[in-house]
């Protein structure tokens, strides 16, 4: 965990820390060679947060859910010397006789597909090379900035997922929002506000560390001026709408996805 045991009240003060925490729980794992695809084949992946970290389910039948033991939920903990024990007596909860949500299981499957390629998100988007993309590395989904409970700009935005595109040797921050529904508005506004929170300048160098510490992609290589937004959503049926058609025209990568029980397919929109 980060050094500074006092949580700051400032809002920028508070990202910057917990960047640092995520980075320290990435560097701890990245050092035990932790094999993130063997355990995303069954079902789980370890969330790294911001004050923790959480074992979560992204099996079909039960996405994004905590992970229990005898019917107990794990949780968060602190350290991940007390989560690593856990894993391989954790089990899935019973499913819901509800449907989940399809966001949920959305995000999962692209969690799941990404940490059993070794990251790479390129198999489920291959047009992006199209949009000046040779690779897109999964970095971490969830990510907060902010806390409505610090001393100023008692505010807070979050991103679906976060990852890394790479061009030639340069690599960039790719912001990602996922929807059921098409509302163009409110996912624009969510990758804007993440992309303008990492570009603060006192908060780049930590969430290049960050970026570093999960990837082992050096700080050198990673310019965080060049992040590029994207939005995944249901595949229009028709033509696209003047708006999204703007979007697209002002370097939104814009995907369409079609489900298929628990499978998906992508389509990049042009």
């Amino acid at each position: 965990m980060n050094d500074q045991k006092i949580k700051p009240t400032d809002r920028k003060k508070l990202i910057i820390w917990r960047l640092g925490n995520m980075a320290r729980y990435a560097e701890e794992l990245r050092a035990m060679a932790f094999d993130h695809a063997a355990l995303a084949k069954a079902g789980k992946y370890i969330r790294v947060l911001g004050e923790s970290v959480r074992l979560i389910s992204i099996d079909s039948r039960t996405p994004l859910m905590q992970l229990e033991i005898n019917g107990a939920g794990l949780g968060s903990t602190k350290t991940l010397a007390n989560l690593i024990p856990k894993i391989g007596s954790s089990s899935h909860a019973e499913p819901s006789t509800q449907a989940p949500g399809e966001e949920r299981t959305l995000q999962a499957y692209l969690i799941k597909s990404a940490l059993s390629n070794g990251r790479s998100m390129m198999t489920l988007f291959p047009e992006l090379s199209a949009c000046g993309i040779d690779d897109l590395v999964f970095v971490c989904d969830e990510i907060s900035m902010g806390d409505r409970n610090t001393a100023s700009e008692a505010k807070t935005c979050r991103a679906d997922i976060i990852a890394l595109g790479r061009k030639g040797d340069t690599y960039f921050p790719v912001y990602v929002e996922l929807k059921y529904a098409r509302s163009l508005g409110r996912l624009l506004e969510q990758l804007d506000n993440i992309e303008r929170e990492t570009e603060e300048p006192d908060v780049r160098s930590a969430f290049v560390e960050f970026l570093n510490a999960t990837t082992g992609i050096a700080n050198s290589a990673i310019d965080v001026s060049r992040g590029k937004k994207m939005l995944v959503w249901p595949r229009a049926a028709g033509a696209q709408s003047p708006r999204v058609a703007k979007a697209i025209e002002d370097d939104i990568i814009v995907i369409g996805y079609q489900r298929n029980g628990a499978d998906f397919t992508f389509e990049r929109s042009e």
